[in-house]
């Protein structure tokens, strides 16, 4: 029996060498796979700081154009306001988007209260029809000779009911 006992003890050592190369390989592939992991993780991690990098410069560079967007909109506020004539601004469905001062003075309301409302509120109700024609045509066939020069006599229509002669222009602003 000693024979039989010591070929066990030898294939038993046999076997305990194999798995010990066999996880000094696992290891080591592990080893290989974890610097390559944090060689990847490095690379990524650089990547994604450049990009964070980018889009920081762009939120400042948009952050500067809004804001001088915003400076830019309150001088023209402004220079709107200082203009003693009426200027008034609708969108296509004729509600007023823009009312500025020389308006109020004029038509005798506060620019807040006509905001959002109809442009046929200043005019008196025997010209709304006419008046809706006219802006239909200058919609359907906008002639650049009318822009800003050309004066047409309307009535007004103030707050507190009184009509009065006007001057009035139509122009097309597409933005």
């Amino acid at each position: 029996m000693p024979v039989g006992n010591r070929t066990f003890t030898i294939s038993t050592l046999w076997i305990l060498v194999w798995f010990a190369w066999k996880r000094r390989q696992a290891e080591s592939a592990m080893r290989l796979m974890n610097e390559n992991l944090e060689e990847t993780v490095a690379e990524r991690t650089r990547e994604l700081a450049g990009i964070n990098q980018a889009l920081v410069s762009e939120v400042t560079e948009r952050m500067q154009v809004e804001h001088a967007l915003r400076l830019s909109e309150g001088r023209l506020a402004g220079i709107l306001d200082m203009a003693e004539d009426a200027i008034i601004v609708t969108e296509q469905d004729r509600s007023i988007s823009l009312f500025n001062q020389g308006a109020a003075k004029l038509f005798g309301y506060d620019r807040d209260e006509l905001l959002g409302q109809p442009i046929d509120l200043l005019l008196p109700e025997q010209v709304r029809v006419d008046h809706t024609s006219h802006i239909d045509a200058f919609i359907l066939v906008p002639e650049s000779a009318r822009h800003m020069a050309q004066r047409r006599e309307v009535l007004g229509l103030r707050k507190d009911g009184l009509e009065f002669p006007a001057e009035a222009s139509i122009s097309s602003l597409t933005v």
